[in-house]
């Protein structure tokens, strides 16, 4: 984590001081008469836009955290979209919801079916993906024991998978289980996939909001 964070660190002074060397030559050229005054509202037109993006991923804010942490969600159920609706068609996706934002009653039931067809067991993504979406349904449905259990065996395909660990240890804190929650979100910035600095803003907050640091 520290070799990251090292890394981050270096990406972000590497690209300050390039951009102050492009300052610097631009207006050392408009000094000499080298560069035409309009590279100057090029470099802030430059400015303008990478400085955002500098702050967002080194210094987020708590909304950058919340957004991205959003992105990653709807990333993750088109990616479960799309390997459901390849084996089993977008009929039988469709039908597990009664609206966009709702799962149908019988969702448990006929994502358990899903689980126990014979293509299912051949197909980690797959198998990864209805047990995530069992989890949901059962939170949803206020039965937290049921959707651990889910998010579990989810975890036991791909250990270090990061919204599958955020999401469990947040079950954990609804059951008060705080150990078990701090584990899983730090267990959640062992992605392989690699995280962001507002990924790993937003787990220190939840950590620190389970486990405050002791006063004086």
């Amino acid at each position: 984590m520290n070799r990251v964070r090292n890394r981050r660190v270096l990406i972000f002074i590497a690209c300050a001081v390039a951009l102050l060397a492009v300052l610097f030559l631009v207006l050392y050229g408009l000094d000499r008469g080298h560069v035409s005054p309009l590279w100057l509202l090029v470099l802030a037109a430059v400015f303008s836009l990478a400085a955002p993006i500098l702050r967002a991923n080194f210094f987020p804010s708590a909304k950058d955290c919340a957004t991205e942490y959003d992105f990653h969600e709807k990333r993750l159920q088109q990616q479960h979209r799309q390997w459901i609706t390849n084996a089993f068609g977008a009929e039988a996706f469709n039908r597990l919801y009664s609206d966009p934002e709702r799962f149908h009653e019988s969702a448990g039931e006929a994502l358990q079916k899903m689980l126990e067809d014979t293509q299912t067991k051949e197909n980690m993504d797959l198998r990864f993906a209805l047990q995530v979406m069992l989890a949901r349904v059962y939170e949803t449905q206020g039965d937290p024991p049921k959707s651990i259990e889910h998010l579990s065996r989810a975890l036991d395909i791909y250990p270090r998978h990061f919204i599958a660990n955020f999401r469990l240890a947040m079950i954990y804190e609804w059951v008060e289980a705080p150990q078990e929650a701090v584990r899983h979100y730090q267990q959640a910035l062992t992605d392989p996939g690699g995280t962001s600095r507002a990924m790993e803003r937003l787990v220190a907050a939840q950590v620190k909001r389970i486990q405050p640091e002791p006063r004086g």
